[in-house]
């Protein structure tokens, strides 16, 4: 199949296969804001094809798009997949994904469950050194507030950069992260029968302990100190819990 011939090539192609679709993916960009990804539902809609299953990687800032509600057409659909990647809650969410507004994005969990409760919803978190010691809170506390089943959560572990994997993390430091995981994890294991939660935080200790980078550790300290200057922040103020990793020598 040729493309580049006119603007809805693509289009045009995708709507010879539509009859033999079953799953659509969403990935990045932001698909709830992309014209294209309401254009695909609306044929779907159109078709009737609410059989059709779709996942999505979304930040969750937004639920809809011009005078389009994402949520009310996903209640059409018969499977619906949410992943959400946030990082962290509150003004630690706001700093590690520049843009994030925290309120709308919980005002959005909580419509989402009145609009469309039977809809699948899962966190997916990158984890790393900046956020290892407050995942667990963040997770629990969606749990508290009822926006998330405690087995619904994706912990996925920072590869790059570099600077900010946990392994770099000084040995008095690490304990105090696995310390935090284990009596997550013990709150968490009769929660969770599938175990796709625990497992994540399972293999975090097991990554962080069985590595040894901390000589690297000013890398992180050295790189975040420039991007507090050029984006005129303060990370420590953010996460106050890394105070003590600053004050190392």
């Amino acid at each position: 199949m040729k493309v580049g011939r006119s603007s809805n090539d693509i289009w045009e192609q995708m709507l010879t296969q539509f009859e033999h679709v079953e799953q659509f993916y969403f990935a990045g960009g932001e698909p709830i804001i992309m014209e294209e990804h309401y254009r695909i539902l609306k044929e779907l809609d159109k078709r009737k094809m609410y059989h059709v299953r779709l996942i999505y990687n979304t930040n969750f800032t937004k639920t809809k798009f011009k005078d389009i509600d994402v949520l009310e057409l996903w209640n059409k659909f018969d499977s619906v997949s949410i992943g959400a990647s946030l990082d962290a809650e509150g003004k630690r969410g706001e700093l590690m994904r520049k843009g994030t507004v925290w309120e709308d994005v919980v005002a959005n969990r909580k419509r989402m469950l009145e609009v469309c409760p039977q809809v699948d919803f899962y966190i997916s978190s990158t984890v790393g050194l900046i956020n290892a010691l407050h995942i667990p809170d963040f997770h629990r506390n969606w749990v508290d507030q009822g926006l998330l089943k405690p087995q619904d959560f994706n912990f996925n572990l920072l590869q790059f950069p570099y600077a900010q994997r946990i392994d770099l993390l000084p040995d008095a430091f690490k304990q105090k992260v696995k310390e935090k995981y284990e009596r997550h994890l013990e709150w968490l294991r009769p929660l969770d029968s599938l175990t796709r939660a625990t497992k994540g935080f399972e293999s975090g200790i097991d990554y962080m302990m069985r590595r040894d980078n901390s000589k690297d550790v000013q890398q992180f300290k050295d790189t975040m100190q420039k991007l507090d200057k050029i984006r005129h922040e303060n990370m420590i103020e953010t996460f106050p819990e890394l105070k003590e990793l600053y004050e190392e020598n």
